[in-house]
């Protein structure tokens, strides 16, 4: 017999939420956004008003590939104070 490869294909089987504070303000949304928007996982972008600046939509292949998305690159970016991250448990697309 011979054998055979199957190249594994990365699914989204865990979709987290993440908020994220950062505390340069909206004078540097554009630029956020911009360096978001380069992150693979980060599936929406929103800017809102309130307790925290950014709510992001991540999805990551599993809690390694989470938790360097979360302390490799957005706790990295320069400005952001804090983060917390909310399990999605459901994701129902209304539209």
């Amino acid at each position: 017999m011979g054998s055979f490869t199957v190249p594994l294909v990365r699914s989204c089987i865990l979709a987290t939420s993440l908020t994220i504070c950062w505390n340069a303000g909206y004078a540097n949304a554009s630029n956020c956004i911009e360096q978001l928007s380069s992150i693979p996982e980060v599936h929406h972008i929103a800017l809102v008003g309130g307790d925290f600046d950014v709510i992001l939509l991540v999805r990551a292949i599993d809690n390694t590939d989470l938790r360097r998305v979360i302390f490799d690159q957005l706790q990295a970016m320069p400005g952001v104070q804090d983060t917390q991250t909310f399990l999605v448990f459901e994701d129902v697309d209304t539209r």
